[in-house]
């Protein structure tokens, strides 16, 4: 089982974008997805190196955001909730299927999502490890291969969120880099998983469309249980410290803990 706890705080930017610079970004990232078709967030397969894994995880976003009060006409900082639960079955370290369930309770900031909801969806996640080595491998180069130190993992992602009381469909999906860090000294005998992904969102209510686009960088961290009397242990904890930047404008700073466990 996967317990995953998320803490997100969101700033506002002091400035906007201006064109050209944000127009070329977003048509930039457009070609992205269509070069790949498909892909949201670091995949937590990475985590597991057995054919079966279940995860669970909880997680909690905190939202700042600067709204008008109406009696003053000055602004206040509101802060904002919304929480997730989601159960989580990897299979061959590569494929992830989630089931999700969001509660929204924010008044101002919708978090992508419309305020003050209920909604749950389904996530699925394939994760092509160590791509470099691979191709090495394909092109008989296993010589290098084996001494390269560098790597790097492609994750793709979809998602669809709804609620059918308000007619609400979100349809997220993206692609991300991640590399796996072993021996480093920012955190002492923990693996590391920086990553950065890219989300598109398109967002259905009542016939009226919208698009978000996310770009989030995540550390995932993996605190492996140290093996007991010899054996090892399949159940291990995990932290992810992220950014989340949506629509080149708004930021987010979020913390995620949670267990594993490998079958």
């Amino acid at each position: 089982m996967l317990v995953n706890v998320k803490l997100i705080f969101k700033f506002k930017l002091d400035y906007d974008i201006k064109l050209p610079i944000n127009y070329f970004l977003k048509k930039m990232l457009k070609y992205i997805y269509i070069l790949f078709l498909l892909s949201i967030l670091n995949s937590k397969s990475l985590l597991v190196d057995s054919d079966h894994a279940f995860l669970s995880s909880i997680e909690t976003f905190i939202d700042t955001e600067n709204v008008i009060d109406e009696s003053s006409d000055d602004y206040e900082r509101e802060i904002s909730l919304m929480g997730s639960f989601d159960l989580s079955y990897v299979y061959k370290k590569s494929l992830e299927l989630n089931l999700i369930f969001i509660k929204n309770s924010s008044n101002s900031s919708n978090f992508v999502l419309p305020p003050s909801i209920d909604a749950y969806g389904l996530k699925f996640n394939y994760t092509l490890r160590n791509v470099i080595n691979k191709i090495l491998n394909l092109s008989n180069r296993d010589d290098i291969a084996k001494s390269s130190k560098f790597d790097f993992n492609v994750n793709f992602n979809i998602e669809n969120i709804i609620n059918s009381d308000i007619d609400l469909s979100v349809l997220g999906y993206g692609f991300g880099l991640s590399m796996k860090l072993e021996d480093q000294s920012l955190v002492n005998d923990y693996t590391l998983y920086p990553s950065i992904n890219f989300v598109h969102y398109e967002s259905l209510q009542d016939n009226i469309s919208t698009i978000d686009e996310m770009i989030k960088l995540e550390i995932l961290t993996d605190i492996a249980t140290p093996p007991k009397d010899n054996k090892e242990v399949f159940t291990g904890f995990f932290i992810n410290p992220s950014i989340s930047i949506l629509n080149l404008k708004d930021s987010y700073f979020g913390l995620q803990i949670g267990i594993y466990h490998k079958l």
